[in-house]
């Protein structure tokens, strides 16, 4: 009778343990997941993003939910299997008190779970995990206000280079792109509530075994064990994806100023040529007339200068959103995705010009542009 009533409080008290640990993850994660979304309104490049986070929230919710629901299955094999036992060794004691036992009243001792209390397991860990504050937005403003400025130039370079810089690489990049480093930091939270849970569910059970033996034991075992590897697999995807697209996020931030810096640099650099002075975004087109040297030579290579610059790091942007929305492409039991630090070093900031470009003929100043606002 001692052993039964050792393993009906092990049993009860695994099962309060299951059931304080599915409602720490659901509290985790019914404030981590939803979060895990962009702002509403995403275009261009982020919009192919913002598609791959909506799928990595609507697989990973459908897995929480299955695994919500194996724990709380879990959970109620023990509390019927604690039941049946307390049932059964009821209805023994009665059969015995019947039958005219000798023992006293003073030594008949109940083993019911209730009477006996329960016995927790003490390794179990239910962290509260916090919520992630969203960071200032500003390249939207950034990349809109420059697209304002150098938009009157995409004809005339694309007639000289085949770009139109604001429609073709300033366009696509207009997104809140600060919002992609919180985002990245709370798939870590998930994957350390998803470890938690694997280590509660392994360990504890592990802990269960050493006062529950028996086929129903072994079933509960392997049911909990495989959920327990399955959530700590996914833990180890979520570390790698957070780190992709955590470090992702800022290798992007720093690109897209970077290329918004260049553009506005570049398209308004002051060229003179026959003692009139104008941005090169207006010379451009003159590359295809008659231009004498040393003037043709100069514009060519400031015309060279701009295509390769700017057509290199769009490719490298598009490159690691790539990357982004391959790690987010999330099924369960897929290969983890593999973080590679050195991918994701930051390039330094472009630093440039920020005095007034004063444009047009001899002596006589027609215009000036002044971009020191936009950095």
């Amino acid at each position: 009778m001692a052993d039964l009533s050792v393993e009906l409080a092990v049993l009860a008290g695994f099962a309060t343990d299951l059931a304080e640990l599915k409602s720490c993850s659901i509290s985790n994660t019914s404030h981590l997941l939803p979060a895990v979304a962009l702002p509403t309104g995403s275009t261009g490049l982020m919009a192919a993003l913002e598609a791959s986070i909506e799928r990595f929230g609507n697989e990973v919710g459908a897995a929480l939910d299955a695994e919500i629901t194996t724990i709380g299955n879990l959970c109620t094999s023990l509390t019927t299997t604690a039941a049946s036992f307390e049932s059964t060794d009821e209805a023994i004691s009665a059969n015995i008190s019947n039958a005219g036992s000798d023992l006293s009243p003073a030594g008949t001792q109940s083993t019911s779970a209730a009477s006996q209390g329960v016995s927790r397991f003490s390794a179990l860990q239910l962290p509260s995990l916090p919520g992630v504050s969203d960071n200032p937005y500003t390249l939207r403003q950034l990349v809109e206000t420059a697209i304002g400025l150098l938009a009157v130039y995409d004809d005339r370079l694309n007639a000289a280079i085949g770009i139109r810089p604001t429609v073709d690489l300033l366009s696509p990049l207009v997104a809140d792109w600060e919002s992609l480093q919180p985002i990245g930091k709370r798939i870590a939270l998930l994957g350390i509530n998803d470890y938690v849970t694997s280590e509660n569910l392994i360990n504890g059970t592990n802990w269960l075994q050493d006062s529950w033996s028996g086929e129903a034991a072994r079933n509960f075992a392997e049911r909990s064990n495989n959920l327990g590897q399955a959530v700590g697999a996914r833990s180890l995807d979520f570390d790698a994806v957070s780190k992709i697209v955590e470090n992702g996020g800022a290798y992007l931030e720093r690109m897209v100023y970077n290329q918004v810096a260049d553009i506005c640099d570049k398209v308004l650099h002051p060229m003179t040529l026959y003692g009139a002075t104008f941005p090169l975004g207006a010379w451009a087109p003159h590359i295809n007339n008659p231009i004498r040297e040393p003037h043709k030579s100069e514009l060519l290579a400031a015309l060279n200068a701009l295509e390769s610059s700017i057509t290199l790091r769009q490719g490298q942007i598009q490159t690691m959103v790539d990357k982004l929305s391959a790690a987010l492409d999330y099924v369960p039991g897929r290969s983890i995705p593999t973080f590679i630090s050195t991918e994701f070093d930051l390039p330094d900031k472009i630093t440039i010009d920020l005095g007034a470009r004063k444009f047009g003929y001899g002596d006589n100043m027609w215009w000036e542009d002044r971009i020191d606002s936009l950095f």
